[in-house]
């Protein structure tokens, strides 16, 4: 199986942008809190101790949330309903407290 470098440099060379804009700002968000969890670090210590705050509960949720629409529109693409497409961005669009802040990108 590819590590996950090799993943996301295919999907950089291959995916939309907007897909990759997402993944990668999920990953900077994310990356070492993930490890942290998946190698018994810190992260799960100071939580049994300590409790979740709010933050990161919200935070954690709007991520998820960012991550079922990105997988939507995957499956819409894959099972051949582009359309669909639309139609998610527009139901995220409805409520953007539920979702991970917007990506400010600048592309040439």
């Amino acid at each position: 199986m590819p590590q996950v470098f090799e993943m996301m440099d295919a999907i950089n060379k291959n995916a939309p942008p907007q897909a990759v804009d997402a993944l990668n700002k999920f990953k900077e968000n994310s990356w070492k809190a993930l490890n942290s969890y998946a190698h018994a670090g810190l992260h799960p210590i100071r939580r049994h101790s300590e409790g979740y705050p709010t933050k990161l509960i919200t935070d954690v949720t709007r991520n998820a949330n960012g991550l079922a629409i990105i997988s939507a529109m995957q499956a819409t693409a894959l099972g051949g309903l582009k359309s669909l497409q639309k139609q998610i961005l527009e139901l995220a669009a409805i409520y953007p407290k539920c979702m991970p802040p917007s990506l400010e990108v600048d592309r040439p």
